[in-house]
């Protein structure tokens, strides 16, 4: 069943948001204020504080639930602690849920963490009726069916999840009619009108080439109709016709259209009815998340109920580890239940018996995936925001476990050590190969402390040979908080990386980390040198941005080293792996770059309001950053002994000096000049500037081609003189007076607001002289810096004038002092940057009419915040986790590793064979791949044509093309360049630098057969 939500998160809200928007700020991004509001409504019940049960209680707590109670029974074991990250070996013995409150408590003063232990075979259910929702893990089934009916029974929402061994398994019932506001958390589309038919199917067609993005059925609403006015603040259900057009029922009685108009896609609130635990045992739906395993889940649910009856038969007790007579028996009750079965299977018997031999251990990987996906689905459950999971998500790690036909069962006993629920899963042997390994991490942030987590759970680099390097040149800020789970608030301030490290070890004594705080690029190469890359098992990117991915792409490419890549996005993720010589490596698999904004949009004709807050954010930088800068220089420059007549001589265009005249005549000296600037450039901005844009372009404007220039999507625009008693005009002037007074380092004298209005009113603000002349650029393929240069060529000096500029600069150097430029910060409040950005981009918007969008979500636009959660981050990590091991293990096999890409909203996870890497074969012995090593000539001194000759004889290619950094040392397509072959390379390559040893050479190749070929980079040595 579907209806029509009236609400919709992404709009401005009519009242403050109570919400800690300092703290939540990365997942109200995700989740929007209302489903925030209902979560922190919320009572979650929890049971089971092992590995499985610690990853969802910290993401929930993370989250933001009103209450969060965990329940246990057990002792904590040293099976626990190779996945139960709050536990430590001075715990053994104690209850799970217990020993582990205080932690809990520690990661969100918003959430209370609870505790409760009675016995849930017994318990009086009506415990349950103040909770929102029940989540079991670890908990016998006949106790969750016992439970989940009477959840469904009041309405409760009821959750189970367990992950034994080689495969995990969790299930969700939302009841009947469970209502979803949000099935998937996309942004709504908004589509300009191009025309509108009157007939009675009537057809919306949007602008040419602007595709509308709708699917049937969706929901829309109409505004700014000119002509058939009556169908602006209707509702629509549309059919799509093709990408472009679309129907919206009868217009016939709506008169003809004329121009304009914008449709909004609405969400609809859908219902779904869930069916219980015992009914879904019955008939059970499964979400697949690895079709190259498509019978898994349906053996796995099987082996589930197997395990259950097993240990229903020995008090609770699952089967020995790697127990051969009872992996027999269990394979005895599999077969007895599969006999029962509607529709019998084919027992994967390989399958069982890992399922049988590992139960009783567990994988940090596959413990911190569930986290991940079921605290999602708790969050969900309580707000309903996005589609909770219907029926069971299996997912399993068979290929990391060695065969069960041929093994020595001592290489898996417990040992009484932490690695003791890991060695069950993956042998003795593996375990040392993860103590003995190195790894380099990029990244301490979201990903980077959970990836931390799971390496002191796997006890990687424990070992003496072992070793795990961190960098990260960030500091930690409170909006971290909510998703760096290895940060508290005492950490504010300090590096990520030596923070996060420390927090580690207090999970793992043994590890061995040696953080830095360097950035990885081009700048940092003495450091992490390529025989630094060599030395290293695995690297591990936990980057939030594409130049560092590429960066480290290529020199994991270059040294020949394994690259473990992921990222989240709200709800969604990926992991790749990139191996070598096996894989396509992340520069040729990653999604194409952003497109910006027009030039002229932005300056002149913005009709989203995304045009307005970057609009406002170039002006940020323009006055407060920029210019600033430019003026320190200039200052510094200028008292250079000769600069003046420097200057002189070369005579610099009329334009420049113009604007360094301009730039030092602004010298505020008191806090009432920052005000009175600030009101001129409010004048300026959307007074000023606005009567030139309609003198130039009326609104009755044609363009060449006869049609109305102000049609769709340009925005005709209204002046907005400065009216000081306007809440956002005033708020404009406070903002920018302030950064003014931060720039000129004058103390803020004055903080009441109804004097700064007094002085902002009092300011004269003179009539705006028409200039006749000027040229407003209004092709959107127009290049800025081209309609810069075009401007500058029309100015020139007129007699003397260059030498009165002259003078005039020399006098306003004299009074100007030093300026402190602002860089841009998205998270520290009360530096004005965003409250500036904010008053900037509405004051804009309400000129051309527009949406106005409040003090957040401006922040996350302006600020390009990348929306985050706790839950996509662990589950991701999760993931990684697994793959790491499998690089570790040194798998030759493609398909035994996974990429995976995710979207927990749906949820979506689907794991799938990497990309190979592509391979060009040259002649009959060489075979050339992105991995192929860097060819290196160490020939000495060579001449042109004698390197040249090497690549003939050795590869059997011919070099078309030579370049050194940007320089071309040689192109055959260019006759001079064949005269350049006597000539010996160390003087084509004038590198100064005579320490310098060998230089890095991009070449260009073709066989002889005339077909280009893409090589290695060539390292020439300059000495042999």
């Amino acid at each position: 069943m579907t209806t029509l939500d009236q609400g919709n998160d992404a709009a401005v809200p009519a009242a403050p948001n109570p919400l800690d928007e300092d703290l939540y700020s990365r997942q109200l991004y995700v989740l929007g204020a209302d489903a925030m509001k209902k979560m922190a409504d919320s009572h979650v019940f929890l049971s089971g504080l092992g590995g499985l049960g610690v990853e969802i209680a910290k993401n929930v707590a993370l989250a933001g639930v009103k209450t969060l109670t965990i329940h246990d029974t057990l002792p904590t074991t040293h099976l626990d602690l190779s996945t139960q990250f709050f536990l430590t070996e001075a715990d053994v013995g104690k209850n799970r849920a217990e020993a582990s409150l205080s932690k809990l408590n520690e990661l969100n003063p918003y959430t209370p963490v609870s505790l409760k232990t009675d016995d849930l075979a017994t318990v009086d259910l009506s415990l349950f009726d103040s909770y929102s929702v029940v989540c079991l893990t670890e908990v016998p089934l006949a106790v969750q069916l016992r439970i989940s009916d009477y959840c469904h029974q009041k309405g409760i929402k009821f959750i189970s999840s367990e992950v034994r061994g080689v495969f995990g398994v969790a299930f969700v019932d939302c009841g009947k009619d469970f209502e979803i506001f949000d099935s998937n958390g996309e942004q709504l589309v908004e589509v300009i009108v191009d025309k509108i038919t009157n007939e009675t199917e009537a057809v919306v067609t949007t602008l040419p080439g602007k595709r509308h993005g709708l699917s049937n059925h969706d929901f829309v609403t109409l505004s700014e109709v000119v002509g058939m006015e009556a169908l602006n603040g209707t509702t629509h259900r549309v059919k799509v016709k093709d990408q472009y057009s679309f129907t919206i029922g009868d217009t016939t009685q709506m008169g003809a259209y004329v121009k304009g108009g914008l449709v909004h896609q609405q969400r609809a609130v859908e219902k779904i009815s869930y069916p219980s635990l015992r009914e879904s045992l019955d008939q059970p739906e499964f979400n697949f998340t690895d079709y190259a395993k498509f019978g898994n889940p349906a053996q796995l649910l099987l082996a589930l109920r197997s395990l259950h009856t097993f240990a229903d038969c020995h008090e609770g007790i699952l089967p020995g580890v790697w127990s051969r007579e009872d992996g027999a028996e269990f394979l005895k009750i599999a077969a007895k239940l599969n006999s029962e079965n509607k529709e019998p299977l084919e027992l994967n018997e390989e399958l069982f018996l890992q399922v049988a031999y590992t139960s009783r251990g567990a994988l940090v990987g596959v413990s911190a995936y569930f986290g991940g996906v079921v605290a999602q689905e708790i969050l969900k459950s309580v707000s309903g925001k996005f589609t909770p999971l219907k029926g069971f998500m299996f997912m399993d790690v068979s290929e990391l476990v060695p065969s069960t036909t041929d093994f020595d069962e001592t290489n898996f006993k417990p040992t009484g050590t932490r690695s003791d629920g890991q060695r069950i899963v993956l042998g003795d042997a593996t375990c040392q190969l993860l103590a003995e390994g190195k790894l380099f991490m990029i990244g301490c942030g979201a990903i980077g402390c959970e990836m931390f987590k799971n390496y002191a759970m796997l006890g990687f680099g424990t070992a003496e040979a072992g070793l795990i390097t961190c960098t990260d040149n960030d500091l930690i800020e409170k909006s971290n908080l909510n998703r760096q789970f290895l940060f508290r608030s005492k950490d504010i301030s300090h590096p990520k990386s030596t923070s996060a490290a420390a927090a580690a070890q207090t999970m793992n004594a043994a590890l061995r980390i040696e953080a830095h705080t360097s950035k990885v690029g081009p700048e940092s190469e003495s450091t992490y040198t390529d025989a630094f890359f060599a030395s290293q098992s695995v690297i591990v990117n936990a980057l939030d941005n594409v130049e560092a991915r590429l960066y480290v792409d290529q020199r994991c490419v270059d040294n020949g080293k394994a690259l473990m890549e992921s990222g989240t996005m709200g709800t969604k993720g990926h992991v790749q792996n990139i191996l070598p010589h096996l894989t396509a490596n992340y520069s040729m698999t990653q999604d194409p770059p952003e497109t910006g904004f027009p030039f002229c949009t932005l300056k002149s004709f913005p009709y989203k309001s995304e045009h307005t807050i970057q609009w406002a954010r170039d002006k940020f930088t323009t006055n407060f950053t920029l210019k600033p800068q430019e003026t320190d220089q200039f200052l510094r420059d200028s008292s250079a002994q000769g600069y003046w007549e420097k200057f002189v001589a070369a005579a610099p265009p009329k334009p420049d000096v113009a604007r360094a005249i301009r730039l030092l005549s602004i010298n505020p000296t008191t806090y009432e000049d920052c005000v009175k600037l600030s009101v001129n450039k409010f004048t300026s901005y959307f007074r000023n500037s606005i009567l030139q844009l309609i003198f130039n372009y009326p609104s009755d404007f044609k363009d060449k081609d006869g049609k109305l220039f102000w049609s769709a999507p340009r925005r005709f625009p209204v002046a907005r003189p400065f009216d000081s008693a306007d809440p956002q005009h005033l708020q404009f002037v406070v903002h920018s007076a302030a950064l003014y007074a931060q720039v000129y380092n004058i103390t803020p004298t004055i903080t009441d607001l109804e004097k700064i209005r007094a002085i902002a009113a009092a300011v004269p603000i003179p009539e705006y002289q028409i200039k006749r002349d000027k040229h407003i650029e209004s092709d959107e393929n127009a290049d800025e810096d081209q309609v810069k240069a075009k401007k500058r060529e029309k100015e020139v000096y007129k007699e003397g004038e260059l030498e009165q500029m002259v003078e005039t600069l020399k006098s306003l150097v004299q009074v100007k002092k030093k300026l402190t430029p602002e860089d841009f910060e998205k998270d520290v409040d009360s530096n004005h940057h965003i409250d500036y950005i904010t008053a900037a981009s509405n004051i804009r918007s309400s000129s051309y009419e527009l949406p106005l969008v409040d003090r957040l979500q401006t922040k996350r636009i302006a600020g390009k915040i990348i929306p985050a959660m706790a839950t996509s981050t662990a589950a991701i990590s999760g993931l990684v986790s697994i793959e790491l091991i499998k690089v570790l293990l040194g798998f030759d096999q493609l398909e035994l590793y996974k990429n995976a890409w995710m979207n927990l909203a749906l949820p979506m996870v689907m794991l799938s064979e990497p990309q190979a890497c592509p391979a060009q074969q040259i002649g009959d012995e060489l075979t050339i791949t992105l991995w192929t090593k860097r060819w290196e000539v160490k020939k000495g001194n060579l001449a042109l044509g004698q390197f040249l000759n090497h690549f003939k004889k050795t590869y059997k290619l011919i070099v078309t093309g030579i370049f050194y950094n940007v320089t071309m040392i040689y192109a055959a397509m260019m006759p001079g360049h064949s005269k350049r072959k006597p000539q010996r390379m160390e003087k084509l390559l004038a590198v100064a630098d005579p320490s310098v040893d060998y230089v890095d050479l991009t070449c260009s190749f073709e066989d002889f057969e005339g077909n280009d070929v893409v090589g290695p980079a060539v390292r020439y040595w300059l000495k042999k």
